[in-house]
């Protein structure tokens, strides 16, 4: 019996066993590992109704961090549908299960014993559900058996958490953390923040590869798709304002940038401040991507002027030394472009003790724009190759240059290395902690150095979190970030959560 039915189908069939008298149950999840708490589960609610019905979550709608969920949509179906309790199988193509019920109407919609407690569903969405199936006459109810969780399984059974990773763990009081973070949704910091640095906006043209040209010496691609992203301080802010109330943007407003604003930047969270300059443009990356292996072919930078940046950065410094003491601190992305100018390094100099500096070496500046012009900050933020520049140390480890570059280290109250999937280093007092990264996999990692440090000054502002757990929450944003394509925002307050109790299950 093919027990597999599209919403459509299945509400007709439904609708017919009402009429004969018949009641029907719904019960949702991924049912990513099947475990004999599912099975209990599923035979506690079947003996309450005639036929059960399960909606299981499409991959694309699967939101429980990268590498999830480890079986893919067709084999999770082919497993339930082994179970001779379960009659019917549902695809739910949304991150909730809203559509399913309105859609078919069943008399009961069940969860499991751990949502007894509806005020732990951090995302509220049970709220919406129980609300769909008393819309359509049903009734909503909690199934009594203890449930096993799929996630600690899969944590502790497989290779998803490294061995460094579970490690580290051990030293990490999960359960306080979760604490300290639903106190910290609940009470964002009342802090005021400046956001300065470059806007960028990324721009993916993807292409088709047709071959090299016959007459030519170059080679020929068929335009499939673009699309833009606020990279640079646009996703710096448009981050912050889910974890601070009050976030301050200057923007340069001129008839080039305003579709940009207009676009990214128009958020009552995100309040800007316009400075006139007809003439300085958001750096524009325009990156020609092979849409069939997701390969970058090359990158063609706009707007890259530092002539104009300069001037633009004398600007931006007056507003600094006339507005620095409404800000309880100051938010500096110097993604050497030009705009943080030596005027503007003197005055963050003079205001050290509310500064959080991210400096960073691209493409287009590598071995120019180095850490050091920078004598002091609250906290400092830079990858490895930035740190090795820095340092002249092309070979040594990361480890040891800390212990031989403290004189310049200690300049700053915290200094943080980043290594991508190596994890990070974090140097406090002299005392240096190694927090290594969550996620092994990615699919684009533009942006996520920028996340990890937006995710940082959040949670050192509200003076909640020890140095251990913002880093480790960090590297999950950061992670999150890069299972995504291009500078797109995918998280937010309580999505970050979900993963952060997903990691400390």
């Amino acid at each position: 019996m093919n027990k597999l039915y599209t919403d459509i189908k299945l509400a007709e069939k439904v609708k017919k066993l009402k009429k004969e008298g018949k009641t029907i149950a719904l019960l949702h999840g991924v049912f990513d590992v099947l475990h004999v708490g599912h099975i209990d589960y599923f035979e506690e609610i079947k003996k309450k109704v005639d036929f059960l019905i399960i909606s299981v979550t499409a991959d694309d709608f699967v939101n429980k961090g990268p590498g999830r969920p480890m079986f893919k949509i067709n084999e999770r179906i082919r497993m339930l549908s082994k179970i001779s309790v379960i009659n019917f199988i549902v695809v739910s193509k949304s991150e909730t299960v809203i559509h399913i019920i309105k859609t078919i109407k069943p008399n009961i919609y069940a969860k499991g014993h751990d949502y007894k407690n509806k005020k732990d569903d951090i995302s509220k969405n049970i709220y919406k559900e129980i609300k769909a199936i008393n819309s359509v006459g049903g009734k909503f109810m909690t199934a009594n058996t203890p449930m096993h969780s799929s996630t600690k399984i899969i944590n502790n059974e497989t290779d998803f958490l490294t061995d460094s990773l579970k490690k580290f763990l051990k030293n990490i009081d999960k359960e306080k953390l979760k604490e300290k973070y639903l106190f910290f949704l609940k009470n964002p910091p009342n802090k005021k923040v400046l956001v300065i640095g470059e806007p960028i906006v990324d721009i993916y043209n993807r292409v088709a590869i047709q071959g090299k040209s016959s007459k030519n010496n170059i080679l020929s691609s068929k335009h499939i798709s673009i699309e833009e992203f606020g990279g640079g301080t646009i996703l710096v802010a448009d981050i912050l304002k889910e974890f601070l109330e009050k976030v301050d943007y200057p923007v340069f407003n001129n008839n080039s940038n305003m579709r940009y604003i207009k676009k990214f930047l128009i958020d009552k969270k995100i309040k800007l401040k316009n400075i006139n300059d007809k003439d300085y443009k958001f750096i524009i990356k325009k990156r020609f991507i092979d849409y069939y292996s997701n390969n970058r072919l090359y990158q063609i930078n706009y707007n890259d002027d530092y002539v104009l940046a300069d001037k633009a950065g004398n600007k931006l410094n007056n507003f600094i030394q006339k507005n620095h003491s409404s800000y309880d601190s100051i938010i500096v992305y110097d993604f050497g472009h030009g705009l943080i100018n030596k005027e503007i390094i003197k005055t963050l100099t003079k205001l050290s003790d509310k500064v959080f500096l991210n400096c960073q070496s691209n493409s287009s500046n590598f071995g120019f724009n180095l850490v050091n012009k920078y004598k002091r900050a609250k906290v400092i933020s830079m990858d490895e190759q930035e740190f090795r520049l820095c340092a002249q140390d092309k070979n040594t480890s990361v480890k040891d240059l800390i212990k031989t570059n403290k004189n310049f280290i200690n300049k700053f109250d915290n200094f943080i290395i980043t290594m991508g999937k190596f994890g990070c280093y974090h140097v406090h007092n002299n005392i240096s902690t190694f927090t290594p990264t969550v996620y092994s996999t990615f699919k684009d990692t533009t942006g996520s150095g920028d996340v990890f440090f937006a995710i940082y000054i959040s949670l050192k502002i509200s003076k909640i979190f020890n140095d251990k757990e913002i880093c480790l929450i960090c590297h999950i944003a950061a992670g999150l970030h890069a299972n995504t394509e291009g500078n797109k925002k995918n998280f937010d307050l309580k999505t970050l959560y979900k993963a952060i109790d997903l990691i400390l299950k």
